[in-house]
């Protein structure tokens, strides 16, 4: 029961009523009762931040793009640099539906 309430206590967990008068009622006939220590879990996964790539900016798509050119619909409303540095967004037009880099 220690173990528990510990855990709940740690991580902020909710209780009900009947749970706590249960978890009072042990406590309270076991005064010499020591809570038990709780470690967190590690998540899974490397721990180590990624330093291989520049992280971008959000709603701005990695690499240079071609004004004018077609862009996917994962990439609309981001926006993009072309090789002249000017900046292009992914967006349709009134005249035409398909997504390109526009200005």
């Amino acid at each position: 029961m220690a173990t528990q309430i510990s855990v709940k206590k740690k991580y902020a967990l909710s209780v009900t009523s009947s749970e706590k008068k249960a978890m009072s009622k042990v406590l309270n006939s076991c005064k010499n009762q020591k809570a038990a220590k709780v470690t967190p879990i590690k998540p899974a996964g490397s721990s180590k931040p990624s330093t291989t790539s520049k992280p971008k900016a959000p709603g701005t798509v990695k690499g240079l793009v071609s004004p004018g050119a077609f862009c996917k619909s994962a990439d609309k409303g981001k926006k993009g640099k072309s090789k002249a540095g000017k900046t292009y967004t992914c967006k349709s037009s009134k005249s035409e539906s398909r997504l390109r880099w526009r200005i």
